[in-house]
C-alpha cells in the first residue's frame, strides 16, 4: 500500500481545500499570481499526471504526465482554479484515489516526465514528489495556522538532506546550522570559524524550498530545476 505519509499528506491537504469558503479561493495564495484556487488545481492535476505517466510507463514504457506540453497544463490548471470548493475537492479525492489506485504497488520502473521536452526523471521517486506536492502547497494556501511547522516528520526527514544538497550551488555563503536533534548541517564551511546557529528541521527545509526567511541565514538563489536534481541526485 502507499506510505502512511502519502495517505496522511493527502487527508491534510484535503481537510484545508474542503475548509476554504468559495470567496477564499479567490484570494491570492502564496505564490506569486496564483490565487488559492490555483494552488488547490495544480495538486490535483499533478496527481492526474502521475495517473496518466503510469499509464504510459505501461503502455509504452515512458511516463508522460503531460502529454499535450507544459502551456495546455498551464492552461488546465488556469481553468479548474476557478471551480467551487465542493467541485475541486471532489475532484482533488478521485485523483488521488486513481493515484493510489495506479502507484499502488508501483506499475513499473522506468522514465517519467512532466512532458516530452521537460527533464526526466525515474519512476520510483514519484511517491516522494507527490508527498512533497502535498506538503509544499498545504504551506502556499496561506491560511492562517498552516505553515511550515504542519509538516509530516517523515516529509521533513526525507526531503531535507536532498534539498540541502542544491545549498552550495545556490550561495557561496558559509552556512552552519545545528538542529533540534542535535544533526550538523553546513555548506561552504571550508575556512569558516563560525559558530552554528539553531534552526528547526522544518523551518530549514522550509528555507531550501524558499518558503520562509530565516534571519541568521543567507537568501538562495533561485532553484528552478528541482526535478533534473533529484534524478541526478538518486543515481
Amino acid at each position: 500500500m502507499l506510505t502512511i505519509p502519502l495517505e496522511l499528506a493527502a487527508q491534510q491537504f484535503v481537510s484545508a481545500a474542503r475548509g476554504l469558503a468559495d470567496a477564499d479561493l479567490r484570494g491570492p495564495s502564496r505564490l506569486p499570481a496564483w490565487t488559492r484556487g490555483h494552488v488547490v488545481a495544480h495538486v490535483v492535476l499533478n496527481a492526474e499526471g502521475f495517473v496518466s505517466a503510469a499509464r504510459g510507463l505501461v503502455a509504452d514504457g515512458l511516463g508522460l504526465m503531460y502529454p499535450s506540453g507544459v502551456e495546455a497544463r498551464e492552461a488546465a490548471i488556469d481553468e479548474l482554479s476557478r471551480a467551487s470548493v465542493c467541485q475541486l475537492v471532489s475532484r482533488l479525492e478521485a485523483a488521488h484515489a486513481s493515484f493510489r489506485d495506479l502507484w499502488d504497488p508501483l506499475p513499473a520502473p522506468g522514465p517519467c516526465a512532466t512532458a516530452t521536452d521537460t527533464p526526466r526523471f525515474h519512476s520510483s521517486t514519484v511517491p516522494g514528489r507527490r508527498l512533497r506536492e502535498l506538503q509544499v502547497h498545504l504551506v502556499d494556501l496561506d491560511i492562517d495556522g498552516v505553515d511550515h511547522d504542519c509538516w509530516l516528520d517523515d516529509f521533513v526527514d526525507g526531503d531535507l538532506p536532498l534539498q540541502w544538497a542544491t545549498v552550495p550551488l545556490r550561495t557561496s555563503v558559509p552556512v552552519a546550522v545545528v538542529d533540534e536533534h542535535g544533526g550538523r548541517w553546513s555548506a561552504n564551511a571550508t575556512g569558516s570559524s563560525g559558530e552554528p546557529v539553531l534552526v528547526s528541521r522544518r523551518a530549514l527545509l522550509a528555507w531550501t524550498l524558499d518558503r520562509t526567511y530565516v534571519t541568521a541565514l543567507p537568501v538562495l538563489g533561485t532553484w528552478g530545476n528541482r526535478s533534473r536534481w533529484e534524478n541526478e541526485s538518486a543515481t
